[in-house]
């Protein structure tokens, strides 16, 4: 056995005056990405669960046919955006290597296309699959290794989705050339490896007044990049009584008539306490142009660290060397309180000999492994 190292991964976002840029890589339960078959042998059947999103023309069974994947974010709504950017990583072996990029009998080159209808990904098959269309259809380049990641521009069709909010359900992608063999295999938001979940940075400017809440961790009310931002709260802007709620990326929205307002952080949370002010004041004098104001700070009142730890690997192979195993330890984002004197023990097939690791370990005996990690503050990993 190589090398055992340490991954992370987080949801971003940041400010500039009337722009809101952040990132998102949604884990299975948050993320939407499935792929269906045009084969008999996928009849029917749903793939909403696969570690792998497949971009495929091969034969199956004897018999030729295509596989698509689909996939969609949480876009922000009444947004102009300015740049937009999905990124996927390439198949890291979950399903075996015979799902990496391959240009067997020409190049891979695919196209991203606009859903224009509606899908569900825990139901979605090749009976029910939705509309597409090719109006500003992305041209994606052939892949030039077998587990190149790739990075596609979407901002014009992320555009045309909130523009038209009735035919913009997502992203299809498919091949250009569906004679076989040729494929893509990235990891889905399914994979084992959150590293490798598919990702989506969007910078927008939106009409109206924009703000966020965070976890103030340290309480110092300036958001440190190891603080995270707070989904599912609630603001009330007077007068008016408008509500707005922040999203996954703690950010929340509201498009308001020319007036002077305060909106009110609403903490009913007795395990949260405000680090700062609760209330922001703000002036609209212009209802075509963006704004921003102070972000809410809030900590939590319960001091809870909460350590996990996982571990992953490719296909591993007896008598072969440099290969590597992926360990992942984490003080969770959940957690509230640093957690310290943290350690790893990692227990290793008798059948293995640990060569190496990017961090220091201690050797314990029976192929057990100690590596100390120090203090980890929440949502460090």
């Amino acid at each position: 056995m190589k090398k055992i190292f340490v991954l992370f991964t987080i949801i971003i976002s940041t400010f500039s005056f009337g722009q809101v840029t952040f990132k998102l890589k949604p884990n299975a339960e948050k993320g939407k990405d499935a792929l269906y078959g045009t084969t008999s042998q996928h009849n029917g059947n749903n793939y909403g669960n696969n570690p792998i999103d497949i971009i495929v023309a091969w034969t199956f069974n004897g018999e030729s046919g295509s596989m698509y994947t689909l996939f969609d974010f949480d876009l922000p709504q009444n947004a102009m955006v300015s740049n937009a950017k999905v990124k996927f990583f390439a198949n890291n072996g979950e399903l075996g290597n015979q799902e990496f990029h391959s240009t067997l009998s020409g190049p891979n080159d695919s196209w991203l296309e606009r859903i224009t209808s509606t899908w569900d990904e825990q139901t979605l098959t090749n009976l029910n699959a939705p509309t597409t269309t090719d109006i500003n259809r992305v041209s994606i380049p052939a892949t030039d290794s077998v587990n190149q990641d790739v990075e596609i521009d979407v901002t014009q069709l992320v555009n045309d989705i909130l523009q038209n909010p009735t035919e913009g359900f997502g992203f299809l992608w498919k091949l250009q050339n569906d004679n076989y063999y040729r494929r893509l295999g990235f990891c889905s938001s399914n994979n084992s490896d959150p590293s490798k979940w598919p990702e989506i940075t969007i910078t927008f400017e939106a009409p109206g007044v924009t703000g966020k809440v965070f976890n103030d961790l340290n309480e110092n009310c300036l958001q440190e990049a190891n603080e995270l931002d707070l989904s599912n709260r609630l603001i009330l802007i007077q007068p008016g009584n408008y509500y707005a709620q922040t999203n996954e990326a703690g950010v929340w929205h509201a498009d308001l008539p020319l007036g002077t307002y305060s909106a009110t952080l609403i903490n009913n949370d007795l395990n949260w306490s405000s680090s700062c002010s609760l209330i922001e004041n703000f002036v609209v004098s212009d209802i075509s142009t963006a704004q921003t104001i102070p972000s809410f700070a809030l900590h939590s009142n319960l001091s809870c660290s909460s350590p996990n730890i996982s571990i992953y690997s490719n296909i591993l192979r007896r008598c072969f060397s440099e290969q590597e195993i992926y360990v992942q330890a984490s003080n969770s984002f959940q957690a509230s309180a640093d957690l310290e004197n943290a350690y790893a023990e990692i227990s290793l097939d008798p059948l293995f000999t640990l060569d190496s690791a990017t961090i220091s370990f201690v050797d314990l005996g029976n192929n057990l492994f100690r590596f100390d990690l120090g203090t980890l503050s929440p949502n460090e990993s």
